[in-house]
């Protein structure tokens, strides 16, 4: 499986940007979750119809002054309880700062009835804001 990286717009530690450019065949939903702990939802896009589907994920992380190295690499993509994909790089390495990758693209057959899903892999820092979103494009 390829992941490729991109970039994203820059957003603050109040309100991280978290955008993409998307088409009307795409189906799309953004999230976030202060500190999450492991394996907590971040976003959730419902099962979209069965199909080979173009998939981006947007990620970011920020907080006040607690982003730190602990983040990195800290979410992933899952369809339905199969991690699908982590994202490398995603590094969060100073305190203070918004952390923003993606977009992290894979294409992957989705069978209908399976939710994709960003989940937090381990604990985040306290007071850290990750925010996802994903992108799912039918290409057949």
């Amino acid at each position: 499986m390829a992941i490729t990286r991109g970039t994203l717009s820059t957003g603050t530690a109040a309100s991280p940007a978290v955008t993409s450019p998307i088409t009307a065949s795409s189906l799309v939903n953004s999230g976030k979750a202060t500190a999450p702990t492991a394996g907590t939802n971040i976003v959730t896009l419902a099962a979209p119809a069965a199909g080979l589907y173009n998939i981006e994920v947007w990620l970011s992380a920020s907080g006040t002054a607690t982003t730190a190295a602990a983040d990195s690499n800290n979410m992933n993509l899952l369809a339905g309880a199969t991690t699908v994909a982590t994202f490398l790089p995603f590094n969060c390495s100073t305190a203070g700062n918004v952390t923003n990758g993606g977009p992290f693209m894979i294409q992957r057959s989705l069978d209908g009835s399976t939710n994709l899903t960003v989940n937090a892999v381990g604990n985040a820092t306290a007071g850290t804001v990750y925010a996802a979103m994903i992108v799912a494009t039918k290409v057949a």
